[in-house]
């Protein structure tokens, strides 16, 4: 999804962002990490701030962040990407394997 990003950004005139590691947490021996970033968005003039969820890998988080800086980016521009499906089940299959790994450490 970083590729999307790169080539959105792209397409409308913006750097790439970069990716800043935020925030990490320990729980139960689980370490989750959530990324942050900001780009200068040309067509409104300013910066825009994201946030992304905490995920127990750097590429999900990333991929969270990314996400959300596309839905802005896209936004500022009137454009709508009408199909995220890929992320919705990326998600699901990372909430699963944790679900399982949860289940066999529980036997």
């Amino acid at each position: 999804m970083t590729g999307l990003l790169s080539h959105t950004c792209n397409l409308f005139g913006n750097q790439n962002p970069t990716y800043t590691p935020r925030d990490m947490m320990n729980i139960d021996g689980f370490v989750y990490c959530r990324f942050y970033d900001s780009m200068f968005i040309d067509q409104i003039g300013s910066n825009v701030v994201c946030l992304g969820k905490f995920a127990n890998n750097d590429e999900d988080a990333k991929e969270d962040v990314v996400a959300s800086l596309i839905d802005r980016l896209l936004s500022t521009s009137g454009k709508k990407i009408q199909d995220l499906n890929f992320y919705t089940i990326r998600k699901l299959e990372v909430q699963l394997h944790q679900a399982l790994h949860e289940k066999s450490n529980c036997k």
